[in-house]
This record gives structure tokens, C-alpha cells and sequence, in this order.
């Protein structure tokens, strides 16, 4: 038994050298159906971590105001008595900004300069990087510290730590000096639509109300509620607030993220299902690029079939080396496939600075399945060749 599999690993050598050409096209397909699977999963771990940071428990409360009346804006006081009630809310956040811009004292860069509440950061869909968001002690103190993205940060100290480091924030008539205690990635889902603004920066919002004379009145909020009760608590907060600021019309409304769950999730399932077709017809043409490849090896040793046969052997010998013979290629395909396209993968995250998780075992999965198909497509050719009538020889 080890001497036929030893004489099938040599064979399976041979045919690899002798067909290089016919296997490199089969090799590079394999390669990149391994790439395109792995760059495939980050876009869907990245769908699913937006849809995971949107969440299905955030929701907007926005003030219908049509005349501008500030009476029916929301304000801290309202902000405060929905953390004191017994509703189910997880964290909240106004949010105000303006463009303006920051500096280092050498580059000057325009940015959006946002302010929030500690409990900001649970509404962002981007990563902090380095350092940490500011402290609600921090926010009630009106504290000059500030969350900078990494393009700011870049563009202002280069390659250098930049936790630590001071910038002036402000407008052409009011700079002031904060100091920068954590790093984020660029939201340039959001924030990149104005082309002429790319910089974004995060500040207590206390801070930019004492500081750039706002107002403390908020078009709308970002409520992040608990597990439980999540479809009609928004509408329980509502109630809260008409209750609370005796307003009978109906000037709060609703941006329900919740609304879009369904959405999301008909996005995710659909995504999966074109990914498993993609790779359902890369498996089938992987497939007959193997089976045009035994039938080409097979087609080259007629004579040596028919020699066999003379000398005793079976349909079910010459069957059997030749479902080992390919069984054993199809592995060394795979092996050197695998390691291709694993490593091109690797670059490609190296050079686009995107973190690429491998899942070995789905890429074990893939080629296996990828070698079963190969094999099945194979009997046909093997089973064909084993008619071979030896008296033709």
C-alpha cells in the first residue's frame, strides 16, 4: 500500500512538471478564488460590524420645527430626565458642530468640529485607535481635550504618536488650545461627502458651548436603548418629553434605526447568498478546469493503460491508481494554491493597510470541496479510458 501511494506521489510529480503550463492557469484560478473569498469576508465582517455599531437598539429623536421656535428644542434638562427615568435607555448624546478648523501652529487643516457627551462614542460607526474618549468628568468641566481622526493626526504630526500633543481648534477669530487624548479612524462613510472638509475632531460638548458661544439647545438626540422593550420604549421617550415639557403637538419624531433592522437583515442574508453562488460557480468551473486536465493526462498514457492490461491488470486496478494518482494531485494543487493565495491576500492587506483575518478552516473547506468536485468530474474520463480495449494496442 505505501509503495502504490509513494508511486502515485511520484507520478502526480511528474504530471505537475510535465504540465506546468496547464496547471499554472488552474493554480492562479484556485489562487484568486481564495483572495476573493478573504477579501469577501472582511466586507462582510465590515457590513456586519456597521450593522452591529447602527444597531438595532439606536434610534434620533429630532424636533419637528418648521419656524425655528428654540421653545421645542430639547435641551440638558431634558437629556438629564430621560437618564433619571425609569425608561429603557442605555446611553444618551446631543450632538452640535461646525466647521471650522485645526492646527498645529505650522499645518492648518478645515474639520468638523463636533461636540458631545461622554456617552457620545456608543453612536459612532468608526474604531478608536489609540488612546481613549473623554470622561464625563471631563465634559461636565468643559475640559479643552479633544478626539482627532487618524487623517488629522497624520496630516498634522506625520508618523508620530500624536496622544498627548496640542492643537488650536476654533474658527479665524477663535482659536484655542486643547489637548488630544485619543485617535479614531476617519468616518469617511459619513463625513467625506463634503470633499473640502476631510478632518474631523470630537470635543466635550460643554466645551464647545462655553467656548464658541453655541446655544445649549439641540435639534435632536442619539438614544441608545436596553435589550429588552426596544419597540415601544422610542415611542415611550416620546410620550416622556410631551409629558415633561407640556406640548400637546406632535414635534418629536422618530429616525428608528429599528425600522431598518429588517432591512439590514435582508441586505446581510442576500449578500451571503450571492457570495455562496459566486463561489458555487468557482467551484464548479475549478471543477472542469480539473476534470480538462485529467482528461488531457489521461489521454497521454493510453499506451501505458493498454501495456497494463496486457500484463493482467483490471478495470478496477487501472480505476483505483488512477482515483489515487489524482487524488494525491489535487491535494498538491490545493497546497500550492492555498499557500498563493494566502500570501497574495497577505500583501494586498500589507500594502492597503487592511486587517485581513484568514479562516483556515473555510479555506480547508473550500479546497476540499474544490478537490471532491475535481475527483467526481474525473470519473468520467478515468471511467472511459478503463474501456479501453487492449487488443487495439
Amino acid at each position: 500500500m505505501i509503495n502504490d501511494i509513494k508511486l502515485s506521489l511520484k507520478i502526480s510529480l511528474k504530471n505537475i512538471l510535465k504540465n506546468t503550463l496547464s496547471l499554472v492557469g488552474i493554480i492562479i484560478l484556485i489562487s484568486l478564488v481564495i483572495m476573493i473569498f478573504s477579501i469577501i469576508r472582511v466586507s462582510e465582517n465590515k457590513f456586519e460590524y456597521v450593522s452591529e455599531k447602527m444597531g438595532s437598539n439606536f434610534i434620533k429623536i429630532n424636533t419637528l420645527n418648521p419656524n425655528k421656535d428654540r421653545r421645542y428644542y430639547l435641551n440638558f434638562d431634558d437629556i438629564y430626565s430621560l437618564k433619571q427615568s425609569n425608561l429603557s435607555i442605555k446611553s444618551i448624546s446631543p450632538e452640535i458642530y461646525f466647521k471650522g478648523m485645526v492646527t498645529n501652529g505650522l499645518s492648518t487643516l478645515p474639520c468638523y468640529i463636533i461636540g458631545g457627551s461622554e456617552d457620545y462614542k456608543d453612536f459612532m460607526v468608526m474604531d478608536m485607535m489609540y488612546g481613549r474618549f473623554f470622561s464625563n468628568y471631563e465634559c461636565v468641566n468643559k475640559e479643552n481635550v479633544i478626539v482627532i481622526d487618524n487623517f488629522t493626526s497624520l496630516n498634522l504630526f506625520g508618523s508620530e504618536n500624536s496622544l498627548g500633543r496640542e492643537v488650536y481648534l476654533g474658527d479665524s477669530k477663535n482659536l484655542d488650545k486643547y489637548k488630544i487624548v485619543g485617535v479614531i479612524n476617519n468616518p469617511s462613510n459619513i463625513w467625506r461627502k463634503n470633499i473640502n472638509v476631510t478632518s474631523f475632531c470630537i470635543i466635550p460638548i460643554n466645551n464647545l458651548i462655553y467656548k464658541f458661544n453655541h446655544n445649549s439647545l439641540f435639534e435632536y438626540v442619539y438614544v441608545s436603548l436596553n435589550g429588552e422593550d426596544i419597540y415601544n420604549a422610542p415611542y415611550s421617550i416620546i410620550n416622556f418629553l410631551k409629558v415633561k415639557n407640556n406640548v400637546s403637538k406632535d414635534i418629536y419624531q422618530i429616525e428608528n434605526f429599528m425600522k431598518q433592522e429588517v432591512y439590514i437583515n435582508n441586505m446581510g442574508n442576500a449578500f451571503m447568498k450571492i457570495v455562496e453562488f459566486i463561489i458555487g460557480i468557482l467551484i464548479l468551473i475549478s471543477g472542469i478546469s480539473l476534470m480538462n486536465l485529467s482528461n488531457l493526462l489521461i489521454n497521454n498514457r493510453v499506451k501505458e493503460i493498454r501495456i497494463k492490461k496486457i500484463f493482467g491488470a483490471n478495470n478496477y486496478q487501472i480505476f483505483s491508481e488512477f482515483i489515487v494518482e489524482y487524488f494525491i494531485l489535487y491535494i498538491l494543487i490545493g497546497i500550492i494554491s492555498g499557500g498563493i493565495g494566502i500570501s497574495l491576500t497577505y500583501i494586498l492587506g500589507i500594502v492597503t493597510r487592511v486587517s485581513i483575518l484568514f479562516n483556515f478552516w473555510q479555506i480547508f473547506l473550500f479546497l476540499l470541496i474544490m478537490g471532491l468536485s475535481g475527483l467526481i468530474f474525473t470519473f468520467i474520463p478515468i471511467i472511459k479510458v478503463c474501456k479501453i480495449n487492449m487488443i487495439e494496442f
